[in-house]
């Protein structure tokens, strides 16, 4: 069973882009819906919540830019996926949008064997 821990609505709560009246659902967990409570989500969702962890967040998708927010906010590494990738720069775009459906991917057929 898969266990949920924050949705897209905490980034916008956080970021303060949340339109008004667009919280339609209870928070995961039927946690508190304010700042702290959306910045917790997020930090057991991004395992920052993990006390020795010093590993970077990696940025990739199309929503690593809020990635990199929130690593900004909470002064914690970053590295940008197009930095790790092997490919030539003209396609590093395509590759960094596409990356976090090829993990997915790679999990799923894994996971098939």
């Amino acid at each position: 069973m898969a266990e949920d821990f924050a949705t897209t609505e905490e980034f916008y709560c956080i970021t303060g882009e949340q339109p008004v009246g667009a919280e339609l659902l209870p928070s995961t967990g039927n946690g508190k819906k304010s700042m702290d409570g959306s910045e917790r989500r997020l930090a057991s969702l991004l395992r920052l919540d993990a006390k020795a962890s010093n590993a970077p967040l990696i940025g990739a998708g199309s929503g690593r830019f809020l990635i990199q927010w929130i690593c900004l906010r909470l002064k914690c590494p970053y590295v940008e996926i197009e930095s790790l990738s092997l490919s030539d720069e003209s396609i590093a775009f395509k590759v960094a949008e596409s990356a976090s459906a090829l993990a997915l991917a790679s999990l799923v057929l894994e996971g098939s064997k």
